[in-house]
């Protein structure tokens, strides 16, 4: 997985993402709260399962003109976008049509990574390279959780929504190939070397 750049830059990304979105089920109910309904919170992660419920069904139901990579980078921005535009709404309704947006978001990323391990594993070690995706998604889950309760008591939900954005931005940023090395010339650096 870290020598195949495909599997490398998905599995950075979808860690990074779920790092961050691990942390929001306690941020909407601090979110909540803040509009004077905490009771709302699971509303707002209902809407989040609703949007990318929904967004993964239109993806399966037509094919999405870009490449998974593509798909899954394009999804983790308008995440992004869904919950900066949580983090700024001063209308509770408004915050949850945000968090649907975000889960539309959130949808098709899943299935962009599967498709990504499914193209590019190894041939006899698809087996290992889904398992080991599953483990350091967990893992990073696991600590995403734990930082958002840690870092809960020293900002507010607004700023945990932002940092949670912030990581989204970050993990389709990963997406990016790198660049390929240019050629010197017609015939290349060798011929380059040699006055052409």
């Amino acid at each position: 997985m870290a020598r195949v750049p495909q599997l490398r830059r998905i599995t950075l990304a979808s860690c990074l993402a779920i790092f961050g979105a691990a942390g929001l089920t306690l941020t909407a109910v601090l979110l909540a709260t803040g509009f004077g309904t905490p009771e709302r919170g699971g509303l707002l992660m209902g809407l989040l399962g609703g949007g990318a419920l929904a967004a993964s069904v239109a993806v399966a139901r037509r094919t999405p003109p870009v490449g998974p990579a593509a798909l899954a980078g394009a999804g983790l921005l308008i995440s992004a976008v869904g919950l900066l535009g949580a983090a700024i709404a001063a209308d509770f309704w408004v915050c949850a049509l945000c968090f649907a947006l975000a889960g539309a978001g959130e949808g098709p990323v899943l299935s962009a990574t599967l498709r990504i391990r499914a193209d590019h594993a190894p041939p006899g070690a698809r087996a290992q390279v889904f398992t080991l995706g599953a483990g350091l998604k967990i893992t990073a889950a696991a600590a995403g959780t734990a930082l958002a309760a840690l870092l809960a008591g020293r900002l507010a939900p607004e700023q945990l929504l932002l940092f949670i954005a912030a990581l989204n931005v970050v993990a389709a940023a990963t997406l990016i190939p790198a660049p390929r090395p240019r050629a010197a010339g017609p015939g290349g650096p060798a011929a380059a070397a040699h006055g052409g």
